[in-house]
């Protein structure tokens, strides 16, 4: 259902373009690209034409060069413009009066691709373009012998039929028939026999029929009518059941894409703090103020004083400095210049009102703590603050190695913050140069402020867990280890959910919803930017956003 939901988006926007007598001619998956939140976009114009006119000056088919033959002993009459096992029989032939029935081809090509899950069109580069030539495809079998509707591979068959002449007239009518298709009526590529004609008729007149049975049923004997009435009975019961859980299903991943594009919010913000930490090492030295571990444990930085969010005294002026035993201070003139950059980052994650010390210091940001350590062993933290144990090394950190050990900006396993912030998750990302690690910038985040809200459904118990199946996070346990500093930030132990069927859907990738009993059921929905499940426990009723909130 969601690859024809994405498919049809694809034929209305190739739809468009030829209505503005535009063709593609380089349909094929790879520039078919899907965004976070549904968005379809149709990629790569680069070899797209106007119909009824010339050629490009300078076509290209992927994988060969303009010297290439399409089969021994051959050369093509006109250059071909388009992707071996994507072209239509006219396209591969090097056909000039190319119009949208060519992109229809390419269509049905991924449509059954779509359906099988495999290609529609194998073999060596050259093989794909003389099989285009002929219109010839692969038998459209299943990769995993799954039983294929025959109405939508007979639309495979008109939309890909060797002869323009047999296709769909336009990328609109290939998508209008599919739309057929999944309302359950007949399809153009494949009409009706007379008793399909009349199950479909049955099908959409359910309640008609049902009432005429328990007319004539009723006639003839009261017990089977009363049997027949309870029978609608649970059938509506069974709908109103269906209806609960599409709500609940919806406002589930409506939670979880809030949750994503926070997430997404905060590694912009991470990226931003990444570029100025290299803007400041490679830009020449200043002489500027700096304030390090030891004079802040000494009160000697201006503007420090205790801040009741984090229950110390902290700068939010000025970040403090440090050197770990072994590591050089070299390049701390540079990086003391990331103090604006970092109070830009903490200010950005929370609300806009209200001066720095008001939003960071008395209030606190979903952004609590931001870092930038060196391979030298210097670090530079801000909020600036003291009271770093005797030989701390950031290099030596679970938010260093997590970041040193990763490719891109990675998320890690909450902790319980030894400073009393509560449940902190980390976020980090390698800084690197000609493949050569640098350093690492890190981000913390409160849990209570990142997502705190959008766990607290009323009357039901919202959790996350990872993809293991274990539990995360847990709405219950928001606000309960602030003030806490006992695990000195060590990762928390975690358990598995505890209903049964979740972990194992879980572990398969897929979101879903099982039920725990008549009234009561489980929703979950994988958020993308962690990998990790959005998961909610409740009624269905009790699931459903009242008044469209």
């Amino acid at each position: 259902q969601r690859f024809l939901d994405v498919f049809l988006k694809v034929c209305d926007a190739v739809d468009y373009a030829h209505h503005r007598r535009v063709v593609h001619r380089d349909l094929k998956p790879e520039n078919l690209m899907l965004g976070a939140h549904g968005e379809v976009y149709v990629m790569d114009w680069g070899v797209a034409g106007i119909m009824e006119g010339p050629a490009p000056s300078r076509p290209t088919v992927e994988g060969f060069a303009a010297r290439d033959t399409l089969g021994a002993g051959s050369r093509p009459k006109t250059q071909v413009a388009g992707t071996p096992g994507f072209m239509s029989p006219e396209q591969a032939q090097g056909a000039a009066d190319l119009d949208g029935r060519s992109d229809v081809y390419a269509l049905g090509l991924i449509l059954q691709e779509i359906l099988t899950l495999k290609p529609a069109v194998t073999g060596t580069a050259i093989q794909r373009i003389a099989r285009n030539q002929l219109g010839e495809r692969e038998p459209p079998r299943h990769r995993f012998g799954a039983r294929l509707p025959s109405e939508l591979l007979a639309i495979v068959d008109k939309a890909s039929a060797p002869e323009r002449e047999d296709r769909y007239p336009s990328a609109g009518e290939l998508a209008e028939d599919v739309r057929r298709y999944l309302r359950g009526d007949a399809v153009l590529a494949q009409p009706d026999t007379p008793w399909m004609a009349l199950l479909r008729w049955v099908g959409r007149h359910r309640a008609g029929v049902t009432v005429a049975g328990l007319v004539l049923l009723s006639v003839a004997v009261v017990v089977v009518s009363g049997l027949q009435v309870q029978r609608l009975r649970e059938r509506a019961s069974a709908q109103q059941h269906e209806q609960a859980l599409a709500a609940a299903v919806a406002n589930t991943a409506e939670r979880a894409a809030a949750i994503d594009a926070r997430l997404l919010r905060y590694e912009g913000l991470l990226e931003g703090l990444g570029s100025a930490a290299f803007e400041v090492l490679t830009a020449p030295a200043q002489d500027r103020p700096q304030y390090w571990a030891t004079d802040f444990d000494a009160g000697q930085v201006p503007g420090l004083a205790t801040a009741p969010y984090y229950g110390a005294p902290v700068s939010v002026e000025h970040a403090a400095l440090l050197t770990a035993p072994g590591g050089t201070s070299e390049n701390a003139n540079k990086l003391v210049r990331l103090h604006r950059a970092m109070q830009r980052a903490v200010l950005h994650s929370g609300e806009p009102e209200g001066s720095a010390w008001e939003r960071i210091a008395v209030q606190g940001q979903p952004l609590s703590w931001v870092s930038v350590a060196l391979e030298s062993g210097l670090l530079t933290t801000f909020p600036g603050h003291g009271g770093f144990p005797e030989g701390y090394d950031p290099r030596q950190r679970p938010w260093y190695r997590l970041g040193a050990e990763s490719e891109r900006a990675t998320w890690g396993a909450p902790y319980v913050d030894s400073g009393g912030l509560g449940l902190l998750l980390p976020c980090s990302a390698p800084l690197r140069a000609g493949g050569e690690l640098v350093g690492v910038a890190s981000i913390k985040l409160s849990l209570d402020k990142l997502i705190g809200d959008l766990l607290e459904v009323p009357g039901a118990h919202a959790v996350i867990v990872d993809a293991e199946g274990r539990v995360v996070v847990d709405a219950r346990d928001l606000g309960l280890h602030q003030g806490q500093s006992e695990l000195r930030n060590q990762p928390m132990e975690r358990a598995l959910y505890p209903v049964e069927g979740v972990v194992e859907t879980i572990r398969t990738g897929r979101s879903g919803s099982v039920w725990v009993s008549d009234q009561e059921l489980v929703l979950f929905h994988r958020l993308g930017v962690l990998g990790w499940w959005y998961v909610v426990r409740g009624e269905a009723a009790l699931l459903v956003p009242d008044d469209g909130e």
